[in-house]
């Protein structure tokens, strides 16, 4: 949720900042070896404020405390604050960059035009890039400031901002500086309005917010979006204060869905289709690393392929399809690391990826053109685990969730659960419940691991010996949809197992028999649906839809859909008149004896 300031003056806005960050004196502090990216990338409308102190003054020369850095090839901007010399005196130091003239710097100095020499004392540090403005804070007074204008600026920069450091241009220059960081707060001045987008606390996740399992990392949680930043390679070069705040959340204790890798061919289908307004949010980790190509999710399209893959050959590497061809998304070393959850988003409409997790973390990567073309079809569901062709190119993954939002609005938000005895993912807005698509066979099942994730679902059983149904006092018409979760109990020898059944001139119903699965609806029987070993399956739970509207009869088990070809006529109107209402478990009304033990 962002925070609009908008009751707040300008000068309320900048004091409010410093006074605030005072109220908390638990830090993050680093060695001066490495930085933290926020994966935040400076806007013509960002304002930064960066609590901190110094923890020495010695051999800081050309530290930055925070700073992103512009492209040699494209105008874009930057910005950084750090620490520089003047005549051998080390000074605070602000600037920006352009790639006209490098680096823009000004030492800071106080009213009396005096330089600030380097302290250990607690500041804010402040960069208003709308106002051109740099203010310095001590004990939330303002002590110094300066202005400049950079208004060449009107794209967003090409890399994020990193804390505790920034990189050159120069590739893998860092300048990383020795200071305690308190608070990060990120704002964007939208319509006169400044709005918090990332407000960054103390923090040290183990096993938690995607970082490593079995490892303290400190770094820092936003109080806005809930999302954690942190170094995994680097994190024994940062320490955190005693009272920093911490998240722990061992992998046993991470409820989580595995699928398998290629030999098992264990995939799990979302049945959703993405557009070219999708966006896709994976929470996993992976139980070992892919020979080849492993999918993390994928449908398949008109042209164009939507998902994420990992190349086991080409070691730290995403890749993702934008209509065009295969394109290198992200190159990060935790790509194929098998001890860390980790985010993956694709978002097309945003044209955006990002990974959660590591030396990644909240890294956003942009390719040259589009990720998803305007006007492409996709023709088939979302995959987890598998490739779009679900034949090939597996990945074994550990899934602790999964999201869908569709054009800026969440549709599909699947959790690991265990279901009497099958693990898979639920909803938690629609309640619909994914696992693998075994065509009711029990050769193959997903795991599940993780606390808190089985669940024994309510239901009524019938008997056949009873002859017991229910009348559901419905009686159907031509634009009937009718849906029974049902799972049998026992199997027949032989003859007709009546699902729901509804009649008149014309029947309406579901039934599995000799042949298989199949159906009534007012123009014959059509049977052969799915096999008899399918129809019969004991205790594999599964839903069957008749659905008159659109001329479909489905035999589902969790992911796995049979559709029939065949469902054609639809009922006619005049069945509601004087027919018997539908009933579940038998056939009544058309043999006493076809009952059900559902």
């Amino acid at each position: 949720m962002k925070h609009k300031l908008s009751s707040l003056s300008m000068a309320a806005v900048m004091m409010s900042t410093a006074v605030l960050a005072a109220e908390t004196d638990a830090y993050i502090e680093s060695s001066g070896v490495a930085g933290i990216d926020t994966g935040y990338r400076v806007k013509p409308n960002t304002r930064i404020a960066v609590d901190f102190a110094l923890t020495t003054v010695e051999g800081q020369e050309n530290g930055r405390l925070f700073g992103a850095d512009y492209n040699t090839s494209v105008l874009k901007m930057a910005l950084g604050f750090y620490v520089g010399g003047d005549n051998n005196r080390s000074c605070f130091v602000f600037g920006f960059g352009d790639t006209d003239t490098g680096w823009h710097g000004g030492f800071v100095k106080d009213a009396n035009g005096n330089y600030l020499f380097l302290d250990t004392n607690r500041h804010v540090a402040e960069y208003d890039f709308p106002r051109g403005r740099y203010t310095y804070y001590t004990d939330g007074k303002a002590i110094a400031w300066q202005t400049d204008t950079p208004d060449k600026y009107t794209e967003e920069a090409t890399s994020s901002i990193t804390l505790f450091s920034a990189k050159e241009n120069t590739a893998g220059a860092e300048r990383p500086i020795k200071a305690r960081i308190y608070s990060v707060k990120i704002y964007e001045k939208i319509e006169g309005e400044y709005v918090l987008v990332l407000d960054f606390e103390p923090c040290v996740a183990t096993g938690a917010c995607g970082m490593k399992r079995g490892v303290a990392v400190p770094g820092f949680k936003c109080a806005v979006t809930g999302g954690f930043i942190g170094s995994v390679d680097n994190y024994s070069t940062f320490t955190a204060s005693a009272n920093a705040p911490s998240e722990t959340a061992e992998s046993s204790d991470m409820p989580y869905v595995a699928t398998g890798a290629a030999a098992n061919k264990e995939f799990i289908d979302t049945r959703y289709v993405p557009t070219d307004k999708t966006r896709c949010e994976i929470d996993y980790s992976l139980n070992s690393v892919p020979s080849g190509s492993g999918w993390l999710f994928s449908a398949p399209g008109d042209g164009a392929y939507y998902g994420v893959y990992i190349r086991g050959s080409y070691p730290g590497n995403y890749y993702m399809h934008n209509g065009t061809g295969w394109h290198k998304a992200v190159v990060s070393e935790v790509a194929l690391s098998t001890d860390a959850p980790r985010t993956v988003v694709l978002d097309y409409k945003a044209n955006e990826f990002c990974v959660h997790a590591g030396m990644v973390t909240n890294t956003l990567q942009h390719v040259s053109s589009a990720y998803a073309v305007a006007g492409k079809k996709y023709t088939g569901s979302i995959k987890l685990g598998c490739n779009y062709n679900n034949n090939s190119e597996f990945a074994s993954l550990n899934i602790y969730g999964f999201r869908i939002v569709e054009d800026g609005v969440k549709v599909r938000d699947f959790k690991p659960i265990m279901i009497d005895g099958t693990a898979g993912l639920k909803c938690a807005l629609t309640g619909e419940f994914i696992s693998y698509p075994d065509n009711f066979k029990t050769t193959k099942k997903l795991s599940c691991g993780g606390s808190g994730v089985a669940v024994a679902s309510p239901y009524i059983q019938t008997d056949t010996a009873q002859k017991q149904y229910f009348d559901t006092g419905y009686h159907p018409i031509s634009s009937t949809r009718f849906e029974v979760d049902y799972a049998p109990v026992s199997q027949r020898s032989s003859g007709t197992w009546g699902i729901f059944r509804g009649n008149n001139s014309a029947y309406f119903g579901a039934y599995n028999n000799d042949s298989g699965a199949g159906f009534i609806n007012g123009n014959g029987w059509k049977s052969g649906i799915a096999e008899k070993g399918v129809a019969d399956a004991i205790g594999i739970r599964r839903t069957v839809i008749l659905d008159n509207v659109i001329n479909k009869y489905f035999i589902t088990t969790h992911s796995f859909t049979n559709v029939s070809s065949s469902c054609v006529n639809k009922m006619p109107d005049s069945v509601q008149n004087g027919s018997k209402a539908v009933t579940i478990s038998c056939t009544e009304g058309f043999s006493a004896s076809e009952y059900a033990s559902l």
